[in-house]
């Protein structure tokens, strides 16, 4: 079965058997032969496992394999094996290898210990670290029967060496006591329960018999094994009798829970074995008495099987009544039928009348529209969803440039759209509009000139909701387009002009500033110096409105934070101010500002945020400049600068000062309508209110 070979083994009938990674063999010396046996899904009776790692032929010629699922037993005869897993008592289903004591008994090594197996009772005895092993874990073929009787185990950490005949089961079986009871998983107390009458009148240890109600459905006990030389390896099995077939094994779970019992006497039973597998088989047993509620018992049912009875014969009476009562119905009704049939056929003869009378009227309505499509000099059709014309008026026809509208109607609806596809578009345009629209859209006539209509109609669906014809008005926009080419064509022209006037303005003033920074460099006296640079800053702030203004979409304004943003920027490089000691702070709102008020209040930033870099940090003093532009209340804006310098000298008076940049700033602040504050104690504060006007409007990106 494989090439791969864990094990020989020669037996006594002079077999040779090989257990490999693939199935166990059996080697015939006489035929020179393999008989083969593999694990077949299929086959209860066939090899657990294919990996056999040990072999061996007890004293009384049983052949025994060790496979990593489980121990196998050989019936050579009839070929079957029997398996023996963790389910049936093994620690682990992989065993490396067995030895036989003088007993007859198998000792294994496995994944999880060593086993001690009774071929005779098929019970099992397991060993742990908890026993003195070395580990849990052991190695293949590392096994060894000496001749002293000794076994030897080679494990992971070392060796186990013991005399199987030294090691002794306990034979004292545990005693098995109860000790809680519960119901819906609530312990229950001893004496009354609220209202209800009590359950328990001692602790459950010393209780026999228990009358519960079918309305306890849940309930669950505790019991323990009395023997304390190693409790977690004390086995437990529960059974209730007139309920249970078997008992039930659930190893060191120390509970049993039961749902719904059907109510009736029943005898709860727990016994419990010792860690070496003596069991108590006596135990210990508690009567329960299950009494039904009202609704189970027979007297109830009786009497809801006589009320069934009865409703039943009362429901026959009934219903016997309403048939005799609804044929009586049914003679009235069919008299007053008749009588209503004969109403019924004087109103149809009247209403046939007035229909003649008014298909008449329908025709005569029909030949007046038929006139007045005929005459109208818009275009009017209809179509089928395939495009063929239905109808079509001799203004759609004279239009398109065909002679009739016979002509017209000769021809597909999509032959005259100048788009092979534009009728399908406008079609799903106006279905995805709830079935009507209006589009602007080229149509091109019989002598293949382009011209632009207005169609406006929809989509009308039969009973079925299919499309039963399209129908629509067409007027012929194209002078309107045209015309409205000519005005989008000046509009352009006239953008165009403003952006070169804006781009010149902003070039002649970097002219200005760039001869001003020159005189400044040519002149050593330096407050004329200072003069200079500072009228530079002023010009410079003007030319970026201008910049703003020429790269903007909207030509009439800017984006003032973004301006903000800019002018701040340059002051600092111009300034040379060191960001590690001088931080600027901007918190800036979206608010669009027109010329008039751009040019001022960005020359009131320029002087502010100036004298803020110039004079509020000496020397080495570092600190924060803070602009801030917010829309306020009424349509105003509130534009402010701080910083926590030095702050302004005591006594100060910003429109009584000599300082031409405060003048120039309470200056602008009136020319924009505004108002002014200024506070210099903790550093400087100056506030501007100023309105603006038209209200604030939104900035496309």
């Amino acid at each position: 079965t494989g090439n791969v070979i864990f094990t020989l083994l020669e037996d006594t009938k002079r077999n040779i058997w090989v257990g490999t990674l693939n199935g166990l063999n059996r080697y015939d010396r006489s035929s020179g032969s393999f008989v083969r046996y593999v694990h077949d899904p299929g086959e209860p009776a066939s090899l657990s496992n294919n990996e056999v790692l040990h072999l061996l032929e007890d004293r009384a010629g049983t052949l025994w394999i060790c496979t990593a699922g489980g121990l196998n037993r050989l019936d050579e005869d009839g070929g079957a094996f029997t398996h023996y897993r963790e389910r049936d008592g093994l620690p682990n289903d992989l065993i490396y290898g067995a030895l036989e004591d003088a007993r007859g008994r198998l000792w294994m090594s496995t994944n999880r210990g060593l086993s001690r197996f009774d071929p005779r009772t098929g019970l099992f005895r397991n060993f742990d670290v908890r026993d003195g092993l070395q580990s849990n874990e052991f190695n293949s073929g590392a096994i060894l029967t000496a001749r002293d009787g000794r076994m030897y185990f080679g494990g992971i950490k070392g060796l186990n060496v013991f005399d199987p005949d030294q090691i002794r089961d306990n034979p004292t079986p545990p005693a098995v006591v109860l000790t809680g009871f519960l119901i819906s998983n609530r312990p229950v107390p001893i004496g009354r329960r609220g209202d209800r009458p009590p359950l328990l009148t001692a602790a459950i240890t010393e209780t026999s018999a228990l009358r519960l109600s079918q309305r306890d459905r849940v309930i669950s006990f505790e019991f323990a094994a009395l023997h304390f030389a190693a409790p977690e390896k004390n086995q437990y099995a529960y059974r209730m009798e007139g309920f249970d077939s078997e008992w039930n094994r659930v190893g060191n779970r120390r509970f049993a829970t039961y749902t719904a019992l059907p109510a009736g006497r029943y005898v709860f039973r727990v016994k419990a074995s010792n860690h070496d597998g003596v069991w108590n088989d006596t135990g210990v047993a508690l009567a329960l008495r299950v009494v039904p509620t009202f609704w189970s018992s027979r007297t109830f049912r009786f009497l809801f099987a006589l009320a069934a009875l009865l409703l039943v014969l009362l429901v026959y009476r009934v219903r016997t009544f309403a048939i005799k009562e609804r044929a009586r119905v049914l003679e009235r009704s069919v008299e007053e039928r008749t009588r209503a049939l004969r109403t019924t056929n004087t109103r149809l003869e009247r209403e046939i009348a007035e229909r003649r009378r008014t298909e008449l009227a329908l025709r005569r309505s029909e030949d007046k529209y038929r006139t007045l499509a005929a005459q109208i000099p818009v275009g009017i059709y209809r179509t089928t969803d395939d495009g063929r014309y239905l109808y079509a008026n001799p203004a759609l026809a004279a239009m398109l440039g065909y002679k009739s509208v016979e002509d017209l109607m000769t021809v597909s609806a999509s032959v005259i759209f100048a788009d092979p596809a534009g009728r399908a578009r406008k079609i799903a345009r106006w279905k995805a509009r709830g079935g009507t629209g209006s589009s602007e859209i080229r149509l091109k006539t019989r002598q293949g000139r382009i011209i632009w209509v207005r169609d406006t109609g929809g989509v009308f669906r039969d009973r079925r909701g299919g499309i039963a014809y399209i129908s629509g008005i067409v007027e012929d926009i194209t002078e309107q387009k045209r015309a409205k080419d000519r005005l989008q064509g000046a509009l352009r022209e006239k953008e165009f002009l403003l952006k070169e006037i804006h781009h010149r303005v902003k070039n002649n003033l970097q002219v200005i500033s760039s001869l001003l920074r020159l005189q400044s460099r040519s002149t050593a006296d330096a407050p004329a110096r200072e003069l200079f640079l500072a009228s530079q800053g002023r010009i410079r702030t003007m030319a970026l409105v201008h910049e703003s203004l020429y790269q903007s979409r909207d030509l009439a304004r800017i984006d003032f934070a973004v301006y903000i943003r800019k002018l701040t920027g340059q002051l600092v490089a111009l300034f040379k101010a060191d960001p590690k000691r001088i931080r600027l702070r901007l918190r800036l709102e979206r608010l669009p500002l027109d010329i008039n008020k751009a040019i001022p209040c960005g020359l009131i930033i320029n002087e502010l945020v100036s004298n803020a870099l110039k004079h509020a940090f000496p020397g080495s003093r570092g600190g924060e400049v803070a602009v801030s532009l917010a829309a306020g209340p009424g349509g105003t804006v509130r534009l402010t600068v701080c910083d926590d310098g030095v702050g302004l000298p005591p006594g100060l008076n910003a429109r009584k000062t000599r300082s031409l940049g405060l003048q120039i700033v309470t200056g602008l602040v009136a020319q924009i309508g505004g108002t002014i504050r200024m506070e210099g104690t903790a550093g400087t504060e100056a506030v501007v209110v100023f309105p603006l006007e038209g209200g604030r409007s939104p900035l496309r990106p």
